[in-house]
């Protein structure tokens, strides 16, 4: 049988008389207890105030609300300035984070009017949009990209990429599934043709996205939610935006990265800044040798694999190591590259990955138009002139070589 219990009861306060023997050194203990209290408060409010200067992760506020910063990595050389430098640094990263997820979002709630939401949900109408919208736009159209209109492709690769095993795969694999890869083809032509769908460019931050009647029609059958998406793209525009935005206010000694392989250093922090170029071989990946550089400048890293930096919603990788990538062909929507690594360089992440992209995929074999170019193949690691490369990768057993391209 189970035992009741009792009811707790609070114990009668009780007096307790103090002994007046040893009051002398009770009295210094008790002064001494209290300097080291008061030494250890001081100290802790010297040193939230003045914190030691050097490296330092820079995150957003935590109270926030939603932000692309989780797929950056933000590190600042702070000085002399302390919490209130570090306060003015986060404060800027974080108010960008905020704005920059908002115009790129596909999501109704965001909080910036004229968003990639607005004109995707407008077909057919003039709609006013953000101007750093305005100019991606205009980016893209420059550039001749139809990747913009891939939006119902990445779709299916959004939810490959999600997978967690291989037979998961087969319902969005345009590459298993016959279905998924005629209705990618049929996507793809209409994203070929200018008359079934294209971004019109009116001036004064205005677009109109038109979209045939015939193309809708499609969409409504079968389903298709958007129209146009920047998708993985969208980070180098936005790693463009917050650094600028960063050595506007002033803070100049840090860099920017990103999951994907964008980076972007900020200015002269008085030491260099280094990208590790990288080779996948037959018998693994190699840290080939090391990029440094220590001004101001822009980086984009392509690569058909994952590594232990990639986000995996970017990749999917098969038990016998064939590679599902975000890397898609407009012309036919299939991921697809020429190349394992591409790393390219110069003062824009979106000018340089526009210009890298055909390269990549393999639709374009001219790499005259990038200003920094640096790949390897069967060991050799071909650069521009102007690329400072140290590390060089060598052992007993293989050495990289160098060759210079025009």
């Amino acid at each position: 049988m189970k035992k009741e219990r009792k009811p707790f009861e609070p114990r009668k306060p009780q007096q307790v008389q103090l002994s007046e023997d040893h009051k002398r050194l009770r009295i210094i203990a008790f002064v001494a207890v209290l300097a080291l209290a008061l030494t250890a408060f001081a100290f802790g409010i010297y040193y939230i105030v003045h914190k030691d200067p050097g490296w330092r992760e820079v995150t957003v506020k935590d109270q926030a609300m939603d932000t692309c910063a989780g797929s950056f990595h933000f590190q600042y050389k702070m000085g002399s300035g302390g919490a209130a430098e570090y306060k003015k640094v986060q404060q800027v990263y974080t108010d960008d984070c905020v704005y920059m997820e908002a115009v790129f979002s596909l999501e109704s709630s965001a909080m910036v009017p004229g968003n990639l939401y607005s004109v995707d949900q407008a077909p057919n109408q003039t709609v006013e949009v953000d101007p750093v919208l305005y100019q991606a736009l205009a980016k893209m159209q420059e550039a001749g990209s139809r990747a913009l209109y891939l939006a119902p492709v990445y779709a299916y690769y959004e939810n490959l990429f999600r997978c967690s095993e291989d037979w998961e795969t087969e319902s969005f694999d345009p590459y298993q599934n016959a279905e998924v890869a005629e209705d990618v083809a049929n996507i793809c032509a209409f994203i070929q043709d200018p008359e079934m769908i294209d971004i019109e460019l009116l001036g004064e931050n205005k677009v109109c996205l038109k979209v045939a009647e015939e193309y809708q029609t499609y969409a409504e059958e079968n389903e298709i939610v958007h129209f146009i998406d920047f998708y993985w793209m969208k980070n180098a525009f936005i790693l463009d935006h917050l650094a600028d935005t960063l050595i506007q206010e002033g803070f100049t000694s840090g860099y920017i990265t990103s999951v994907d392989g964008f980076s972007a250093s900020l200015g002269d922090c008085g030491e260099l800044y280094t990208t590790q170029v990288y080779d996948l071989a037959e018998d693994g990946v190699y840290a080939a040798a090391v990029l440094q550089y220590g001004e101001a400048r822009r980086v984009a890293a392509l690569h058909d694999y994952t590594t232990a930096e990639t986000l995996g919603d970017y990749f999917y990788t098969f038990e016998d190591g064939t590679v599902r990538t975000p890397y898609i062909d407009p012309e036919d929507g299939l991921c697809k590259s020429s190349m394992h690594d591409l790393l390219v360089y110069g003062d824009s992440c979106q000018d340089i990955l526009l210009q890298a992209f055909p390269v990549f995929i393999g639709a374009s074999d001219d790499m005259t138009a990038l200003e920094g170019v640096i790949y390897c193949k069967d060991r050799v690691i071909y650069h521009k002139e102007n690329a400072e490369l140290s590390q060089i990768f060598s052992n007993d057993e293989l050495q990289y070589q160098e060759e210079i391209i025009p």
